[in-house]
């Protein structure tokens, strides 16, 4: 049982984010996502929060970026997807920052 952990995915730190207990992080990800959810598309300040959140979170965890970004590349396809699909859709048009989406 005294095993280390060898999973790849796993990060051995000691920060206050790594010294939380695992139901406080798990609340709080689900308050997050549920958050982030439930906020309207029209408002973008809210989102500029979250985003602050999130660095502010990793910063404080202490985790290097070098070992975050290969992990990141999984949110890539997704991200393009987002940044594309307004202007693959069809329908109304609507004018943001000079843009017609």
């Amino acid at each position: 049982m005294g095993g280390g952990h060898a999973h790849p995915l796993y990060r051995d730190g000691d920060s206050p984010v790594h010294r939380l207990p695992a139901e406080v992080k798990i609340v709080g990800l689900v308050v997050f996502v549920l958050a982030v959810v439930a906020t309207p598309r029209e408002l973008f300040w809210p989102f500029g929060i979250f985003a602050l959140i999130l660095v502010a979170t990793w910063w404080v965890a202490r985790i290097p970026l070098l070992w975050m970004l290969p992990r990141m590349l999984l949110e890539a396809p997704f991200v393009v997807l987002a940044l594309l699909l307004p202007f693959a859709e069809g329908g109304a048009r609507v004018g943001v920052a000079g843009l017609q989406l």
